[in-house]
Parts: structure tokens; sequence; C-alpha cells
């Protein structure tokens, strides 16, 4: 698959990207999606870890 072919959703401000990402498989999105943040508000990892930034850093998850 092309890079043209994925999906790449930014955001400037979001809850999380997972949010977005769950939110993309329950309507039905393909695998690939690319969802992207500037901030995140309420990030979170594994085991419960927060993931936050100084407004420098590119946030995202994607959908495989």
């Amino acid at each position: 698959m092309s890079s043209s072919q994925r999906p790449l959703i930014h955001f400037d401000e979001v809850s999380s990207t997972m949010d977005v990402i769950r939110e993309c498989v329950q309507a039905g999105h393909s695998p690939w999606v690319i969802v992207t943040a500037s901030t995140q508000l309420c990030g979170r990892g594994r085991r419960g870890a927060e993931w936050s930034n100084a407004g420098v850093s590119l946030l995202m998850s994607w959908l495989i």
C-alpha cells in the first residue's frame, strides 16, 4: 500500500490519539489510518502510563 492510500488525520489538540483510533474502528475504517496531534490532553499508554508533551512533540497512533 502506498503512503498516498493511508488516511492521515491531524489535530492541533485532541484528548488522546487512541480515542480517535477507537472511533475510527467503530466507524469501520480500514487499517493503516494514522492519527497525529500536536497536543494531547489525556494521552495514555500501557499499564496506565500517561503521555503528555510540552507542545514540541508529534504524538500519533495508527490502526494496523
